[in-house]
């Protein structure tokens, strides 16, 4: 087990082998001086502009191979709409121009990528180039393949001849890029082909994908994606209908091919622009593929634009990165991204376009085929608008850090130039004519960014060493690969930039004494002599997988080298390595040399195999009962525009208690509004037994929020206390009233109208205690929110029960607790050790809050100031001795750091709120800081729609960019309301003889918020363990919505310390929005219950 263990000490940062420092890892190499002088020169007319085609601004793509078998990398650029360029590659980074040599000729037309492949086996590699643009005819779309003819008698460079029609690759839709794999596993290349069609849907009209497959016109927009089978005799055949590749509307930018659930099958990830969703096809390993986007991934990009896939934390499972176009500028950020309304947003998801979110994903493999996405924790989510990302180990640290180009030549979609050129347009009355389109294209502003780069911290977080790795100038940067042009052992970069000259960055690495590297070439077999589609795995004595595929399309319409690179931290000992083909062979590596080229021809000795764990698992899941959580889609912002997420959704509750007494627990679980709650025994063969109990049926309006048994009544059996809430019920609402079933001793329950007082609220949290110490059980309830009067706090209730009925006694008992917060949990505990009961609370914009005990009152205390000031968006507490040093910690869960939400203490995040136009509405407006100013969080359309009157005060997008929160507020500023958060981090406070401090968990425990805690002996070893869940699936949708969490598994050791184990190493799978864990006693087992909302529930088993 211990290859597949990141052991940590308690909750210690994780902190990476790599000497690597932020020093200089690139210089840029002058064209002068290496002779790479290309230009992809784009000229704009009344004929060809922006208004005529939109993707004039796509760039073009590059490929680097050694076409010349010299054993240096040469380098292909292709420009649109003039001549493309061949650079031999002359050694120590001098190149020369060899394109008219080698017989490259320009067809007319609009040339946008490369890929490279053998495509005749000769052992030499040809060039394969896409076309789109506007001109369908002539051949204008139809793909070019230049068959490389080797070097001829009497030649000094090799030479190249069109035949794409030859091999059945001149396809002639709009073509954007080409993979080359081997996806039937036959020992030949297969290529597919992105496509996109030519035109824009603005419309809030969400086409029906299913028809759109169907339909004949798709197919002539000639922008649906291809797939083309190699026959084995030198054609390719296009199979892209009966290998499940659908007819589509997407705008394909990107293919990228990767073993994605680890069968040793390629399988294809294709980024679509615009609204249509990505494809994730699944290779089905019979020759056809499924798209299985909702059940790999959890949300997307919705302007998908390049990618790559890799492996960032060196685990053996491939990652996905795709790119968007969200500055991380603010003022870019508010003056040109759109926004995608409430309602449109519901309705992709509904008709299967899935969850989309404007800025990049890091999609971590977990293991089991499905994927969390961090891009928001990683720190890599937002650069601009981004063409091509990179993995690739730069500063040979063992790790896979992210190169990024971007830069688009106009801001196309600069929200007030695009409302002038629209004002215009009505103004003249008239069809626009080519002088207008050339007009308003010029209209668009221009502005150079700099590209992006990621050093890998090795702990799923990325740092932005873009300005210390490399001097790059701004650019309109497009296409870009990497290779080790100078076989130093370290990668270089090329870029191809728009109008400017080509980029190269010679890498350091090796100069500066950074790490060690290791370099493949492979010889695969007779039909695939360069191995593509093969996987090399090196295994490191200290358990990580280093693994490359060799696939060469990447990024962005580019192809990189076809010597696979691994860097290796300067500690780092291989202990064995593997090459799976492409066949599904496997072939194991003899001694490895580092700091050299290792050749590896083809001789398998085995079939690759599912790996198997053979480590027993902690958790196995077994069925559950037949209850689904099923939730009525409310809409809450149209209360509050402005509210951070849905409280319509906060069920369901679950209690848990033996209540025949039969030694086996049973369980209430919640049903959402207009669905009855239900209560199940535990039967002793391990299933539950439903009990049908008529009044929950009468009750079902109720949206049920939490519950608890006990004995209201002193007779000896367990009644039952529901909370409901919910924004969708009216605040008076009958169906919104706390129930009490008292328990008929037969196992029915009955509702008591009379005992508990006519409270009412969004209720959440039920915690039970003898606050008097008389005999009879009191109930504190507490409140998340005020619908539609978010953030105030909402009133909370202390009910005492005096025998017949219960009082509620806050304000005389705890009279500073109703102002304290949005409460979402609450604990009763003896904490400052003076035999009474205190009472712990956490929430959202709170602390961690104890009220203590006096014998007759609870007092809010002002002794815990670590707790009390780390302010937070607090889920759930859990209290006990973490470190078995005898005194209580508390385990905490936060809303997580995968989020755009970032806090600290120097740069908190807060909401101002007031009713800032008197309509009796709360206006809640988030803030954060950019470089050292606080701005608002969302946008100017936004902000309008909550506060209309402000249309007239902020008239432009500019304007909006250019406030800080004191100038947009105006004269509210000084009345208005102030939260303010300083820590999302989950984390435990170690109780340090009575001072509490704070150690948060690491990066893979902060990818979701934790809504529950378990503190259990899992594993049978003696020690306990930390299990914990979470999720939320609420949030408005320029948030993107928290659904990385799989359920997080910390294992106890005797000296209180505790190492973090991958869901597919211990087996707990909890990937749903989930709202609680309880555990149950099965008579002969244990198991964890999860209630996850608007899901059904789950049931592990465990030791």
């Amino acid at each position: 087990m211990s290859k597949y263990l990141l052991t940590l000490l308690a909750f210690v940062l994780f902190s990476c082998s790599s000497s690597s420092s932020d020093d200089e890892i690139f210089e840029i190499i002058d064209s002068d001086l290496s002779g790479l002088d290309f230009i992809n020169v784009i000229d704009e007319t009344d004929k060809v502009n922006y208004f005529k085609y939109m993707y004039m601004y796509i760039g073009g793509g590059l490929a680097v191979a050694d076409f010349d078998n010299d054993g240096l990398e040469d380098v292909f650029m292709v420009s649109n709409s003039n001549e493309s360029k061949l650079y031999r590659n002359l050694g120590d980074l001098k190149f020369e121009d060899v394109t008219s040599l080698a017989g490259i000729k320009k067809r007319a037309g609009f040339d946008v990528g490369a890929a490279v492949a053998d495509i005749n086996n000769d052992g030499w590699l040809d060039i394969y180039i896409t076309r789109g643009g506007w001109i369908d005819e002539n051949d204008g779309f139809a793909n070019m393949l230049f068959i490389n003819n080797g070097i001829a008698e009497g030649e000094s460079f090799v030479t190249f001849t069109e035949q794409a029609k030859m091999y059945g690759l001149d396809d002639a839709n709009r073509g954007v890029a080409a993979t080359f794999f081997d996806y039937d596993r036959d020992g030949d290349l297969d290529v597919y082909l992105s496509n996109t069609p030519d035109f824009e849907d603005k419309s809030t009209n969400v086409i029906d994908l299913e028809k759109v497959a169907t339909d004949p016109k798709t197919l002539a927009l000639k922008g649906s994606d291809k797939l083309y089978n190699n026959n084995g005799k030198g054609f390719f055949n296009d199979v892209s209908l009966s290998a499940g590749i659908k007819a589509d509307i997407g705008f394909g930018l990107s293919p990228q091919v990767g073993d994605l659930n680890g069968d040793s099958w390629p399988d294809i990830y294709v980024c679509n622009d615009f609204r249509v969703p990505d494809f994730v096809y699944i290779n089905q390993q019979d020759g056809t593929f499924k798209d299985s986007r909702n059940e790999t991934i959890k949300h997307m990009s919705f302007n998908s634009m390049g990618a790559d896939i890799g492996d960032i934390n060196n685990d053996g499972d491939l990652d996905i990165m795709t790119l968007d176009m969200n500055p991380e500028d603010h003022v870019r950020a508010k003056t040109t991204m759109g926004m995608t309304s409430q309602h449109l947003f519901e309705l992709m998801v509904k008709k299967d376009y899935h969850h989309q979110y404007m800025h990049n994903m890091l999609h971590l493999n977990n293991g089991n085929g499905t994927f969390s996405e961090i891009a928001n924790m990683a720190g890599v989510a937002n650069t601009d608008w981004s063409w091509s990302c990179l993995f690739a180990d730069y500063d040979l640290d063992g790790f896979n850090d992210i190169y990024v180009t971007n830069g688009v030549f106009r801001d196309v979609i600069d929200r007030d130039i695009n409302n002038e050129i629209l004002q215009e347009l009505r103004r003249r009355g008239r069809k626009p004519t080519g002088e207008d389109f050339l007009e308003f294209t010029k209209k668009l502003p221009q502005q150079k960014l700099t590209n992006y780069i990621y050093k890998n911290n090795g702990d799923l977080t990325f740092k932005d060493v873009s300005t210390s790795w490399v001097k790059e100038s701004a650019a309109f940067s497009n296409g870009a690969a990497y290779a080790d042009l100078d076989n130093d052992g370290d990668l270089e970069l090329i870029v191809s930039n728009l109008n400017d000259k080509m980029t190269l960055l010679k890498n350091l690495s090796i100069e500066n004494n950074k790490g060690n590297y290791v370099k493949f070439k492979l010889k695969g077999s007779e039909t695939n002599k360069w191995g593509i589609g093969a996987t090399v795995k090196l295994y490191l004595k200290n358990g990580q997988i280093l693994t490359r595929q060799l696939v060469t399309t990447r990024g962005f319409l580019s192809a990189v080298s076809q010597v696979l690179h691994f860097g290796l931290a300067k500690d780092a000992v291989v202990e064995r390595g593997e090459v799976v083909w492409s066949d599904g062979k496997v072939q194991e590596l003899g001694e490895i040399e580092v700091n050299a080229v290792t050749e590896v021809k083809y001789n398998p000795s085995g079939v690759f195999l599912l790996a198997e764990n053979t480590s027993p698992m902690v958790f196995k899941e077994e069925l559950s009962v037949p209850f689904v959580h099923k939730e009525t889609l409310f809409d809450d912002f149209k209360m509050q525009t402005l509210a951070p997420q849905r409280f319509s959704q906060e069920g369901p509750a679950l209690a848990v208690a033996d209540i025949n007494k039969d030694g086996i627990d049973d369980f209430y679980i919640g049903g959402a509004a207009n669905q009855p709650g239900e209560l199940y025994l535990g039967k002793r063969d391990g299933g539950y037994l439903l009990l049908d109990q008529p009044e929950f049926v009468s009750d079902r309006e109720s949206e049920d929020t939490d519950a608890a048994f006990f004995d209201v009544d002193n007779d000896a059996d367990l009644d039952l206390i529901v909370l409901t809430g919910s924004s969708e019920l009216e605040g008076g609402s009958f169906a919104n009233l706390p129930r009490l079933y008292m328990n008929d001793g037969k196992g029915s329950y009955y509702r008591d109208y009379d005992r508990l007082p006519k409270i009412s609220g969004l209720c959440t949290t039920v915690k039970v205690i003898d606050f008097e110490n008389d005999g009879d059980k009191d109930l504190f309830i507490a409140c998340r929110a005020i619908p539609g009067y978010y953030p105030l706090s909402p009133t909370h209730f202390l009910l005492i029960n005096n025998g017949q009925y219960f009082d509620d006694m806050a304000y005389s008992i705890a009279p500073e607790l109703n102002k304290i917060g949005m409460i979402s949990d609450a604990e009763w505990v003896d904490f400052n050790k003076d035999g009474n009961i205190d009472l712990l609370l956490c929430g959202e914009f709170m602390g961690i809050e104890v009220f203590e005990n006096n014998g007759s009152q609870l007092i809010r205390s002002n002794k815990y100031k670590s707790l009390q000031n780390t302010i937070g968006w607090w889920n759930e507490l859990a209290l006990d001795d973490i470190d078995n040093d005898g005194d209580i910690d508390i385990i905490a869960g936060n809303r997580g750091l995968n989020s755009n939400y970032k806090a600290n203490t120097k740069t908190p995040f807060s909401v101002y709120h007031n009713d800032f136009d008197d309509n009796g509405v709360i206006d809640p407006i988030y803030s954060t800081f950019y470089k050292g100013k606080e701005v608002p969080v969302r946008g100017r359309v936004n902000i309008i729609q909550q506060i209309p009157s402000w249309g007239d005060r902020v008239r432009t997008f500019k304007e909006f960019a250019e406030h800080d929160m004191k100038s947009l507020l105006g004269s509210g500023y000084k009345s208005a309301s102030k939260l303010s958060a300083v820590e999302f981090r989950s984390g435990i406070f170690k109780n340090e003889k009575g001072n509490y401090v704070f150690e948060p968990f690491i990066p893979a425990l902060q990818t979701a918020p934790i809504n529950s805690i378990l503190f259990e002996d899992f594993d049978g070893d003696g020690q306990k363990d930390l299990l914990m869940a979470g999720n939320n699936y609420t949030y408005e949708n320029e948030t993107t919505r928290a659904d990385a969490g799989n359920g997080y598994f910390l294992k106890g050791s005797e000296n209180g310390t505790y190492s973090y184990i991958p869901n597919k190493t211990h087996g707990f799978w909890a990937s749903n929005d989930v709202r609680a864990l309880a555990l149950l006693n099965t008579g002969s087992k244990s198991s964890v219950f999860v209630a996850n909302n608007n899901k059904g529930t789950q049931v592990f088993c465990f030791k």
